[in-house]
């Protein structure tokens, strides 16, 4: 019985950390969704998503790209580039 009640413990316990992992980037996005909604400066809005993506993908990298249409080509607004010594 001591062993079923340690393992739906850990259970709960990973099933919290997962819930409050969700909650805190719920909140993220909701703090960008409100600041473009306000009228924020683009650029740094931008560079906030990029950041905010990466922190919820666990990516090491990330940009984004609008399209010119005057020229039909990508244009890089916002980037994150790390850069690992060798």
């Amino acid at each position: 019985m001591e062993l079923l009640v340690q393992e739906r413990t850990g259970e709960l316990e990973k099933a919290n950390k997962a819930l409050l992992t969700e909650i805190r980037y719920t909140n993220i996005l909701h703090t960008l969704s409100t600041r473009y909604i306000k009228g924020s400066d683009s650029h740094s809005l931008y560079q906030e998503i990029v950041e905010a993506v990466i922190a919820i993908t666990n990516a090491d990298n990330g940009n984004i790209q609008l399209l010119d249409v005057s020229t039909g080509k990508l244009i890089i607004v916002a980037t994150r580039v790390l850069i690992f010594p060798f």
